[in-house]
């Protein structure tokens, strides 16, 4: 996992692809809609509701442009698989077995990346 500010994402550039980084760029200085690349807005009304995600092909990068995000991660083989993993779409949903994660807060012009699986 990397967590840091948005400032500072050509750091990883071994990391995140370059159309990316220049990607959000662009959307920080000429903001405009960010074609191909999968957006979520999700509320939830208490943080036990949220399942965990799991990916085992691509990074999951966050970005916090606006706003706040809590966050908390565990390991796949500590998570109790909630029906299939979409292969296409590079996801599943597991819930927590027990209290062995860590969890935080994602503020505005931070980044996350969580690497797969």
């Amino acid at each position: 996992m990397i967590y840091d500010r948005i400032d500072n994402i050509f750091l990883y550039k071994d990391v995140i692809p370059a159309e990316i980084i220049a990607d959000i760029h662009d959307q920080l200085f000429e903001p405009q809609t960010l074609e191909g690349y999968q957006k979520n807005h999700i509320t939830f009304r208490l943080a036990s509701d949220k399942d965990f995600e799991m990916h085992r092909k691509h990074i999951d990068l966050h970005v916090m442009i606006q706003g706040v995000e809590q966050f908390a991660m565990t390991f796949t083989d500590r998570l109790e698989e909630l029906g299939p993993f979409h292969q296409e779409r590079d996801i599943g949903f597991g819930k927590g077995n027990n209290k062995d994660y860590i969890n935080g807060q994602l503020k505005e012009g931070g980044i996350y990346i969580i690497f797969p699986t």
